[in-house]
């Protein structure tokens, strides 16, 4: 997976959008990410897009992960409530998690359904708030937007451990999301 990524990246000549859910990434795939990143904006001409969960702003390799690449023109986005992986690279080619495998992933050419995930990545980007550092800037904020989807979703009826994954406190398998650390 990683090494069709790697590929396709350096390929990429106008944008990437990606999804990213959960709380924090493990360190190894954000050194990964990194490199690739750092490598297709030093390029020039390429724009990168993100969204994290909310939750990311509390991870400190996140934290500095986002800093990093943000510096080199990376833009990044948290939102409450994410569906699941996404990356799409020049609107043409998109990888999405695989429901069944979590390392997996399921690559999307078809030109039509490609549109419509971008579309989706739009319109929940256009919802989201810039990402910052919880500890400085946003937590009041980021506080109130998880209380207040927290208590929409207990309304709606779902259950504590659903909301949790939704909310990027739980991983696939139902264990907490790496503990969130701060610097």
């Amino acid at each position: 997976m990683r090494a069709a990524l790697n590929r396709t990246a350096e390929q990429c000549r106008e944008d990437m959008v990606t999804v990213q859910p959960g709380g924090t990434r493990p360190p190894e795939v954000l050194q990964d990410a990194l490199l690739r990143d750092s490598q297709m904006l030093a390029r020039g001409g390429v724009r990168m897009r993100n969204l994290y969960h909310h939750t990311a702003r509390f991870n400190s390799p996140s934290q500095a992960y986002v800093a990093t690449v943000s510096a080199l023109g990376g833009e990044y986005r948290t939102a409450h409530q994410l569906a699941g992986r996404l990356i799409i690279f020049d609107r043409e080619l998109a990888f999405m998690s695989d429901r069944n495998d979590r390392l997996g992933a399921v690559v999307i050419r078809e030109p039509s359904v490609v549109h419509l995930l971008y579309e989706l990545f739009e319109q929940v980007r256009s919802q989201a708030q810039p990402f910052s550092h919880a500890t400085t800037d946003g937590l009041e904020a980021v506080a109130k937007d998880l209380d207040r989807t927290i208590l929409r979703l207990l309304a709606t009826g779902l259950k504590d451990e659903t909301i949790a994954r939704r909310l990027g406190m739980l991983n696939d398998d139902g264990e907490p999301d790496a503990a969130p650390t701060q610097p």
